[in-house]
């Protein structure tokens, strides 16, 4: 683990946290959706690839619904987070923050948060806007962790320690 960059999002490790949560033994729910903070939409689209091409998770194995929520999506495109799932099927979100203020899954009983996100930044030097790749706040991991646990009790798993925190 200690070889992994902290400032790359691993789609391995959240396999790993995937698995455990689905298989691991373990006294939490075994029902309603995982929502997985990422950065951006490159991120979104990398774990999404991953888990498509994976044994378990793929949608075309008939168990889960991977859902992308970030801010380009249209509004039918966003709806279908908030669209119901069958048992024994299980919803995946893969979000940006924008999940963490402007959206509630109602359904979310768990969130995997990456500790990172996007914040535009200006360059004085340059005299223009970016987006830069930041550590959450406290204040960030704690919001996302309150998206967890809306119908029954929920978990929240961050894949960072606290000295990466800002």
């Amino acid at each position: 683990m200690f070889l992994m960059d902290p400032l790359k999002v691993n789609p391995e490790l959240i396999e790993s946290v995937l698995v455990h949560i689905v298989k691991g033994e373990h006294s939490w729910p075994r029902e309603g959706t995982i929502l997985i903070f990422l950065p951006g939409l490159a991120e979104i689209q990398a774990v999404h690839n991953y888990l498509t091409d994976n044994a378990l998770f793929s949608p075309r194995t008939g168990n889960f619904v991977l859902v992308p929520l970030h801010s380009t999506l249209t509004n039918e495109e966003q709806s279908m987070v908030f669209q119901k799932v069958k048992a024994p099927k299980r919803k995946i979100v893969l979000s940006t923050n924008i999940a963490e203020t402007s959206v509630t899954i109602d359904d979310c009983v768990f969130v995997i948060d990456c500790g990172h996100m996007k914040e535009k930044r200006f360059d004085s030097n340059r005299n223009m806007e970016s987006l830069e790749l930041v550590w959450v706040s406290r204040a960030n991991a704690l919001q996302r962790k309150g998206r967890a646990g809306r119908v029954m009790s929920g978990v929240a798993i961050h894949l960072f320690t606290p000295p990466f925190q800002s």
